[in-house]
């Protein structure tokens, strides 16, 4: 179970990334390293991106399979993907119970490699797309740059390559949230039309400091979405009662 995205099992044949995300450190990268040492690989243990094809033998019933959860696609061997695809292919074939599969990577483009793959598997199963939108700027009030924080695309350009993705079924993914400009982020979310979206703060506030907006602000960003789609919050335990509260009556803004 994976308590990011709430009901949903993981599969990673595949792990790690190279992003180099501070908010990665206290969380995914984390957990990895507890699995490396109590498997004994070290390439878990330094978030270093691999394959694990022992894993392809058993894949977690799920009704949804986020798979590659603990890295990005991004860095993972093309050929792999392909046949992680293809093994997934041949268990939704047999089961009645996989009803989705989720595939998310802060470099968007990346996507357009395996549309055929996709679409195949997608004539058995809901294949969904999700990337990381967590603000829209490059730098924050008080000077940080976003680069300092992350070194993927910067926002601006992962929003561009989601927009122009030629894929119906998205996810935009607005966790951890920084600070951001509320008419751009709209703009944005209606650009790219995601069937939902999830948004929430940093899960670890005393491990990493990030640039946040404020609770108020970040409501307003959550009702203004959900005029005309889903929204999954996350992490709610960092906002107010009264404004979770306020937000919960919204009958399009669910708390996972």
């Amino acid at each position: 179970m994976n308590r990011m995205y709430g009901n949903i099992k993981t599969f990673n044949p595949s792990v790690g990334c190279s992003f180099n995300c501070t908010y990665c450190k206290p969380s995914f990268q984390a957990l990895m390293k507890r699995v490396g040492y109590k498997i004994g690989c070290q390439d878990c243990i330094d978030f270093k991106p691999h394959n694990h094809p022992e894993r392809l033998i058993k894949i977690p019933t799920a009704e949804i399979l986020w798979t590659f959860s603990s890295g990005d696609i991004f860095f993972h061997d093309d050929l792999f993907v392909r046949h992680v695809i293809g093994v997934i292919y041949k268990r939704a074939q047999k089961s009645n119970i996989l009803k989705a599969v989720y595939f998310q990577s802060k470099q968007p483009s990346v996507f357009n490699k395996y549309t055929v793959y996709f679409t195949n598997l997608s004539r058995l199963v809901e294949v969904v797309l999700l990337t990381t939108l967590e603000t829209n700027r490059s730098i924050f009030d008080d000077g940080t740059l976003y680069s300092d924080i992350s070194k993927a695309p910067e926002p601006i350009f992962r929003y561009q390559d989601f927009r122009d993705l030629d894929w119906a079924n998205k996810i935009v993914t607005v966790e951890p949230v920084m600070d951001f400009d509320l008419d751009v982020m709209i703009r944005w979310v209606k650009d790219i039309n995601p069937k939902s979206v999830y948004a929430g703060y940093n899960s670890r506030p005393k491990q990493v400091q990030l640039p946040e907006p404020s609770f108020d602000k970040f409501a307003e960003l959550c009702q203004l979405i959900a005029k005309d789609r889903l929204v999954r919050l996350k992490n709610t335990d960092r906002l107010p009662t009264i404004v979770l509260n306020r937000l919960l009556q919204n009958d399009n803004i669910h708390s996972n």
